[in-house]
């Protein structure tokens, strides 16, 4: 491979960092209680299948939570902050913190430290750490800290900051997967598209990662690593995504395990 330099790491929270799919069971059986309204589903892999094949088959993440709602019969509308839902689901999300997949904690930390300065003069700026979340900051930040992982990230990009550049608090359309946050998540790290790498579960984070129009005017890509433990799994994410184009976008890299992240920064800072 081809030495490259990296200026910083873009992680995605659920499904990358944080094994939040058991709790999303948790969540829609409580909200199914609090409506009256019956689960369908006789376990959780039950659940995981229908609520995976539901996000594949939609337009994006938040088109297919909204399917899912919609699917159950329950209340819910992903683009108006001021539904009942909302402070509902933070509510639940406060009292039900999740945790980190294992490995991740010792990957970023690792990460965290080959990324610091080094006595190589040329060498001027660490690696940046940052998070693009689709999540209210306030939440993230609570289930980082209780993981004794948020000191290792230097930028967040979270729905609050979303909400303040859509300038309408409804921040949605930018929401990720979607180039404008990505766009957003690089000016904040001062890093170049193609100089940095998004850690990530979708096909629609992959796709998201392509074709970035900068504000600069450039156009550039990120160096994309599809996790095979998140939402999609291996299969999929092996298949790419078709842009509206025509064109066929494939992950740079896909892992089975946050410890091969490791020997995979290691190759791009040209490090053994």
């Amino acid at each position: 491979m081809e030495q490259k330099k990296l200026d910083a790491i873009i992680f995605d929270v659920d499904g990358t960092l944080t094994n939040t799919a058991p709790r999303q069971e948790q969540w829609f059986k409580h909200w199914s209680e609090v409506n009256n309204i019956t689960w369908p589903f006789s376990d959780f892999d039950e659940f995981l299948t229908v609520y995976n094949d539901t996000l594949a088959r939609s337009e994006n993440v938040l088109d297919g939570v909204q399917t899912f709602y919609d699917s159950v019969g329950l209340p819910c509308n992903m683009k108006d902050r001021n539904h009942r839902v909302w402070p509902a689901y933070e509510a639940f999300q406060h009292d039900n913190p999740t945790g980190l997949y294992d490995g991740i904690k010792e990957a970023v930390s690792t990460i965290h430290e080959l990324g610091s300065l080094t006595k190589d003069s040329s060498n001027t700026r660490r690696i940046r750490l940052g998070i693009v979340t689709n999540n209210l900051w306030s939440s993230v930040y609570r289930e980082l800290l209780k993981a004794q992982i948020l000191p290792f990230f230097d930028v967040q990009v979270g729905a609050e900051m979303l909400d303040l550049y859509h300038g309408y608090s409804n921040g949605n359309s930018l929401k990720k997967p979607s180039k404008i946050s990505l766009n957003i998540a690089l000016d904040t790290l001062g890093a170049r598209g193609q100089h940095t790498m998004h850690v990530c579960d979708t096909r629609y984070d992959l796709h998201a990662s392509r074709n970035i129009l900068r504000t600069n005017g450039n156009h550039e890509n990120l160096i994309t690593v599809g996790v095979a433990w998140g939402y999609e799994g291996k299969e999929k994410l092996s298949n790419g995504i078709e842009s509206p184009s025509g064109e066929r976008h494939r992950f740079d890299h896909i892992i089975d395990e946050p410890s091969e992240l490791v020997p995979l920064v290691k190759t791009y800072l040209g490090q053994k």
